[in-house]
């Protein structure tokens, strides 16, 4: 199916870092060439909107960009990339940034501005008109502007550090609340627990945690007095609270206020360890732990989870389950065998166990549900894409033109266009063979 792609890249700078987002140059370039090759014809099939910044920054060549992103979108040169300004951003909403990306996210924007915001992109555009179209954030307005074109979301997959190999996902509904795991939550439950799905993922559990994360993890010694302290034991990923991945639907906005209720609500004997992503500025300060430590005494936290690439794997063993907020490790308790709790309405809703912790003596007592390891399997083959795959086969082409083909004919994607890149067992091999086994990374 011939495509007319349009690759939107926010232009808003979050966290102050103006060249967090030239990664997105980078998962931009590839999807364009894993759809169009060689063939590329900027002028009929393809166009790019971001900042004015990264549009310079594209054309400058910056150093985080990769080899195919720096031959690519040097050959899309100004023409085909369109920018907006910093303060055309500021006068969408008449907001700052955060204030600005938290709407788009929780969805408390009006219907003046979503008017206001989709002409803006259509007359970046002018006679272009996308009938595909790819994001990587919020962006409500894409679908307002062209509403007949599928309207693809990508984001970092569920297997993205070691020792599992990296994945994206894409997704033609939306993201976190508003993502396909929600609205095929019906599908995702008829899903078949058969002699493929459990010995795959028999294999999978194998390979990853017993061959490798528990035997290899750094906290051995640590591990072993947590598990006599209390009566059960949750972890908490903590992430950047003021981005887009922070919902409306908590019961507290602020990451300090969400965590001290957390702790005191469920009582001295359930111990929560709290583990943070290296890449981003540590928020778990000398100062915030040591009243955490001295306020709470089931608050768990080493300076040496921070130390540590993707500590909360280590961990995971040890654990009753997770604290789920809209981190990636919200999937992890499916690879385990764990519980999860979701605190407020994210992707993960429907793979809870519960969302209230009140909760947390009842469901300690239920078995493991069998129909999770179908949910797992359909999750690594069908939903993420090894970024081998992405760049080997024509997956996302084909992904685009059964998405597209499907809203053709009924008015929506529907549950069918989710396919594996190769057959299901296939990609499964190849998970576990590209796995990057030797671990622990330092941070």
């Amino acid at each position: 199916m011939e495509k007319k792609l349009l690759v939107y890249i926010e232009p808003l700078i979050e966290q102050g870092r103006p060249d967090l987002k030239t990664w997105w140059l980078n998962f931009a370039a590839h999807a364009i060439n894993s759809i169009f090759g060689e063939k590329l014809d900027w002028e009929n099939q393809c166009r790019i909107i971001t900042s004015d910044y990264l549009k310079s920054v594209a054309i400058e060549q910056h150093p985080n960009m990769t080899s195919c992103a720096k031959q690519l979108l040097n050959d899309a040169s100004a023409k085909y990339i369109k920018d907006i300004s910093i303060n055309e951003c500021w006068d969408m909403m008449s907001l700052d940034s955060v204030a600005t990306i938290k709407k788009w996210s929780d969805r408390t924007y009006d219907s003046v501005v979503l008017d206001k915001v989709a002409d803006l992109i259509k007359s970046k555009l002018g006679s272009f008109e996308p009938n595909c179209i790819l994001t990587f954030s919020p962006s409500p307005f894409l679908k307002h502007a062209f509403p007949k074109a599928v309207v693809m979301h990508q984001e970092s997959g569920m297997l993205s550090a070691p020792p599992f190999p990296y994945t994206n996902y894409f997704d033609p509904i939306g993201m976190k609340e508003t993502s396909s795991l929600l609205h095929f939550s019906s599908e995702l439950e008829k899903l078949e627990l058969n002699d493929e799905v459990v010995d795959g993922v028999a294999r999978f559990r194998k390979a990853f945690i017993e061959d490798c994360l528990i035997p290899n993890s750094p906290f051995k010694q640590y591990k072993e007095g947590l598990q006599n302290s209390f009566d059960s034991l949750w972890i908490w990923p903590c992430q950047y609270s003021q981005g887009a991945g922070w919902g409306a639907s908590l019961p507290k906005q602020d990451m300090w206020d969400m965590m001290t209720w957390v702790l005191d609500a469920v009582g001295p004997k359930t111990g929560i360890i709290f583990t943070e992503n290296p890449t981003y500025n540590g928020y778990l300060t000398d100062e915030r732990v040591a009243y955490w430590r001295k306020m709470f005494p089931n608050f768990i936290y080493h300076k040496s989870f921070y130390e540590i690439k993707a500590a909360t794997h280590f961990l995971m063993d040890i654990v009753d389950g997770v604290f789920s907020l809209a981190s990636g490790v919200g999937y992890h308790p499916l690879f385990w065998q764990k519980k999860l709790i979701t605190l407020g309405e994210t992707q993960f809703t429907n793979l809870a166990d519960t969302s209230n912790i009140k909760d947390i003596p009842d469901i300690l007592n239920q078995p493991w549900n069998r129909q999770k390891d179908a949910q797992l399997y359909w999750l690594l083959t069908q939903f993420n894409i090894l970024q081998s795959h992405q760049q080997e086969t024509p997956f996302l082409s084909n992904f685009f033109d059964r998405c597209m083909e499907s809203k053709i004919k009924t008015g929506e994607v529907q549950f069918t266009a989710f396919q594996p890149a190769k057959a299901a067992s296939t990609v499964m091999e190849d998970i576990i063979s590209q796995g990057m086994y030797d671990v622990p990374i330092p941070a």
